[in-house]
């Protein structure tokens, strides 16, 4: 049975259009939240993803006011006020309780009003804390229309864990919004910021020309937030780069195991990442 999906909003930090033109830019230093660094392509794009790889389980003590929390891929605010359609703001998300059921949304929002001109959803097929655990993948691809054409032709979505797999694909109508400049926030949602407790993993920014690295926005544009925190991307002006999100799990306590096999030789070190995959994975020695 399909989880009804609850209407709640990730919503575009609503400021009057006249104080943004008069406010003189201060650009943001923090990576963390909802202001962590933005990614720009090369060229033209004909698909454009987030794809979050869990190293550790995602916990949390609160989100208000719904308890949810949300993966957002967010719109550069002032590329959106100047260049998108009618200076609407683009925006995709995947969003969970602690339960594990939870959805996929499209929602597009005015920048100067704040109000939500369109939206569409879909509830995950099914319910589980696996995607909430060490292994999970959240996954939001923007594919354009062609490589001449920047249009967001669909959205697919994907959240799993091993075997258990949701997937779904939003379409825009009408398909008249273009990819813009963006970022990602592990964040609330209805305008609450989340406050994590554990979570550890790997960003991977990508398409099928270069992606690169760009400073934290100069005004963050969703109203959410968390205490997330990101170290940074690695691999720019590559087809794929990264950065870690969240806190590297500490080593087991002496005589215990933890990720690595239990033999003489084998103790639990730092976290490594597998490259090219850009997976996090135990180092053990």
């Amino acid at each position: 049975m399909r989880y009804n999906i609850r209407q709640f909003t990730p919503s575009l930090l609503t400021i009057v259009a006249l104080s943004l033109l008069l406010m003189p830019p201060a650009h943001a230093t923090n990576w963390v939240g909802n202001d962590d660094g933005e990614f720009d392509v090369s060229g033209n794009p004909t698909y454009v993803g987030l794809l979050e790889s869990f190293g550790g389980n995602m916990q949390w003590s609160s989100s208000p006011p719904n308890n949810i929390v949300s993966m957002q891929y967010n719109p550069d605010y002032w590329t959106s006020f100047w260049f998108q359609y009618f200076a609407h703001w683009f925006q995709t998300v995947i969003w969970s309780d602690q339960n594990g059921c939870g959805g996929f949304s499209i929602q597009v929002y005015s920048t100067t009003s704040g109000s939500l001109i369109w939206r569409a959803d879909q509830g995950f097929s099914t319910c589980s804390t696996a995607f909430l655990a060490n292994g999970a993948t959240w996954f939001i691809r923007e594919d354009m229309v062609s490589s001449t054409d920047r249009r967001i032709n669909d959205v697919f979505f994907s959240i799993g864990s091993g075997s258990t797999t949701s997937s779904f694909t939003l379409y825009p109508s009408p398909n008249h919004w273009v990819w813009e400049r963006s970022n990602l926030c592990w964040c609330g949602t209805d305008r609450g910021s989340t406050s994590f407790t554990t979570a550890w993993g790997t960003s991977n920014a990508y398409s099928n020309v270069n992606v690169n690295a760009i400073s934290p926005p100069v005004t963050v544009s969703t109203a959410e937030d968390s205490n997330m925190p990101y170290d940074g991307f690695q691999g720019s002006g590559t087809t794929t780069m990264w950065q870690h999100f969240g806190w590297v799990p500490p080593p087991p306590p002496p005589g215990h195991c933890g990720f690595c096999p239990c033999t003489p030789s084998s103790t639990a070190g730092a976290v490594s990442v597998n490259s090219p995959t850009k997976t996090v994975e135990p180092y053990c020695n």
